[in-house]
């Protein structure tokens, strides 16, 4: 075997690894969020009722601005 396909085996079997490595991570993650079964206290005074477009805000983008002299 000559050296350009022992470097490329050598790439693969390191792109196999980090792939592996990575799902292993991940899959590790997923299972200590699973199981945690802590929830934040519930504050009972807070409002069930979300406004998604409220309107008192305003789009400041869209209002003209006042024009920055240069020195």
């Amino acid at each position: 075997m000559n050296t350009g396909h022992r470097i490329t085996a050598l790439m693969v079997v390191l792109a196999v690894a980090l792939v592996t490595a990575a799902h292993w991570v991940k899959s590790g993650q997923a299972d200590s969020q699973s199981n945690t079964s802590a929830r934040p206290a519930e504050d009972p005074n807070a409002s069930t009722e979300f406004v998604y477009f409220p309107g008192q805000y305003v789009n400041q983008a869209t209002e003209p601005t006042e024009h920055i002299q240069a020195f």
